[in-house]
């Protein structure tokens, strides 16, 4: 996910997360850049609406090689990991949790015994913010970088089919068991005076690479409309990708980006990142806390057992989101503790979802 406009996130020193008086728990999520991140923000607030001990602050990482060395210097419990460093989280953990493992990447990391142990919640997360998207059965993934790899992987365990596109071919070496094409490929041959001539060559294009001409699905996982007006690739090909589809997602939140607009304009249900932050947040929170002494963990075995139900159904008697939020617990008061949590987070972001 990328953000936009850190609002109100105050700036902490290092020294505040090792204060041995107080016996605080302290959290932080590493980055570079990471001014923008809203994750302080989110954490800290369900903090304080469940009491707990525990603080959550941001820090500027310039060099991954000093990303372990930094977590335990700073008395961490857990950090959060954002770009560019989840590929080198993943590599400096002592235990990798399955999903981690098939993703590549980690965004969780927590210390027990001296250990570091790397989890994913992205996906998982991303899950969650798409629930509403009903009978999906294909999608195509704009950008092939760590959240693309997120994302591919857990529509791939639902039983989605899965396309990978980018600009360039050196990333989708991690994509070797999907379909994948580069955008030149599909846009070969159009013609800049025919239009109507053009929808056909890249309905035909579409299927000669990726064995068909529509998705369910488009999902933009790139950093186009982050900090400019661009979109993630040629409009032509988006307008006829997105005149097919009956989803679309953009992972940038905050801002209305012009993949965003685009997709609006064909009238389609649309969502940013915002509620994937927000559950990507609520699960590394649990992680976090033990909240239920890993009974939803390890990611990989336990969560992937109810989230088909996640993708396809709501559940019937959720009254606190639009969101379903059927990554279960075995009972109802972990559900609702964690709708607590999402609330929370919620609440801090000032949306009402």
């Amino acid at each position: 996910m990328f953000a936009t406009s850190p609002v109100g996130i105050c700036k902490v020193k290092p020294s505040i997360f090792k204060n041995e008086s107080v016996k605080m728990k302290a959290f932080a999520v590493f980055g570079n850049p990471i001014s923008h991140s809203l994750s302080p923000r989110i954490h800290n607030n369900a903090i304080k609406k469940l009491n707990l001990n525990a603080f959550y602050g941001r820090f500027h990482l310039t060099n991954a090689n000093d990303l372990r060395e930094s977590i335990f210097k700073l008395g961490l419990r857990g950090a959060n990991i954002t770009l560019p460093f989840k590929e080198e989280a993943l590599k400096i953990a002592d235990f990798k949790d399955k999903m981690a493992l098939n993703i590549g990447s980690a965004n969780t990391l927590l210390v027990r015994d001296s250990k570091i142990h790397a989890y994913n919640t992205d996906g998982i997360g991303f899950l969650q913010a798409i629930a509403e998207f009903k009978e999906l059965k294909s999608a195509l993934i704009l950008g092939a970088g760590g959240t693309a790899r997120a994302l591919a992987f857990v529509l791939a365990q639902n039983g989605i089919k899965v396309s990978i596109a980018n600009r360039s071919m050196g990333s989708l070496k991690h994509f070797a068991h999907y379909k994948t094409a580069l955008y030149e490929d599909l846009l070969e041959n159009l013609d800049k005076n025919s239009s109507k001539k053009n929808n056909e060559l890249l309905s035909k294009n579409l299927n000669k690479i990726l064995g068909t001409n529509a998705f369910d699905l488009i999902i933009n996982t790139t950093s186009a409309g982050l900090k400019d007006e661009n979109l993630p690739c040629d409009e032509q090909l988006l307008k006829a990708l997105l005149s097919k589809a009956k989803y679309a997602f953009e992972v940038i939140y905050g801002k209305q980006t012009p993949f965003l607009h685009l997709a609006h304009s064909f009238k389609i249900p649309c969502k940013d990142g915002a509620e994937m932050l927000l559950w990507q947040g609520v699960f590394a929170f649990e992680l976090f806390f033990d909240l239920y002494k890993n009974e939803i963990f390890d990611l990989d075995s336990k969560l992937f057992k109810n989230s088909k139900t996640s993708l396809n159904s709501s559940l019937k008697n959720s009254t606190h989101s639009k969101s379903s939020h059927n990554l279960n617990s075995k009972n109802s008061k972990n559900l609702k503790l964690r709708r607590l949590i999402f609330n929370a987070m919620s609440e801090a972001l000032n949306l009402k979802v």
